[in-house]
């Protein structure tokens, strides 16, 4: 057992070098995760509507879990690529526990992980900063020019809540093909022409 932790360590402290050697690995570590937040929150943010509740509890949860399922696919990844290179081959000629390499790799990229979750966005700036970051983004895209015959420019949720104003005031758009559909299906459950159309006006 001692065995095992020690050739483990081993293996993760030779996962972890590759951090300064590969930084690209940490930039997709922690700038995804901040980014999936920054588009979902503030881009995409505007055009979701939870009814008593708020969006960015759901999306931060889901973020996490993202986070989490991603890191899992990362070392299935890296194990792969050591495969393929022949580096397992390499361990296997050696007087090392076998159990070492998928719990070396494993403990490393939970730190990986880690740096992602430890990493307070605070630091960068805060809500705030993000927020008029965001803003003035979205200003600069909504001041280019149109394409001829397009009005104006609309950002992620415009159309969307564009859309819900309009179908509020003046109802959902049917075609003629749905409507005797459900007209079909209210006759199957008993209900007679007179009905239905009142129904439908409530």
């Amino acid at each position: 057992m001692i065995k095992m932790i020690r050739d483990a360590t081993t293996i993760a402290r030779r996962n972890m070098i590759r951090i300064g050697r590969v930084p690209e690995v940490m930039v997709f570590v922690i700038v995804q995760p901040l980014m999936f937040v920054l588009l979902f929150a503030y881009v995409f943010g505007g055009s979701i509507d939870i009814p008593g509740g708020n969006y960015r509890e759901f999306l931060i949860a889901g973020i996490f879990t993202q986070t989490v399922v991603f890191g899992a696919t990362f070392t299935a990844s890296g194990l792969a690529e050591d495969v393929q290179k022949g580096l397992i081959n390499r361990f296997r000629s050696l007087p090392m526990s076998r159990s070492a390499v998928v719990a070396g790799r494993t403990a490393s990229d939970v730190v990986y992980n880690m740096l992602s979750i430890i990493i307070d966005p605070a630091s960068m700036g805060g809500t705030e900063f993000f927020e008029d970051e965001v803003e003035n983004f979205i200003t600069w895209v909504k001041s280019a020019k149109p394409q001829p015959g397009v009005p104006e420019v609309l950002t992620p949720g415009e159309p969307e809540r564009a859309r819900r104003v309009d179908r509020e005031k003046n109802g959902v758009p049917i075609d003629a093909t749905t409507w005797q559909q459900l007209i079909d299906t209210a006759r199957k459950v008993r209900l007679n022409d007179v009905d239905i159309p009142q129904m439908a006006d409530a």
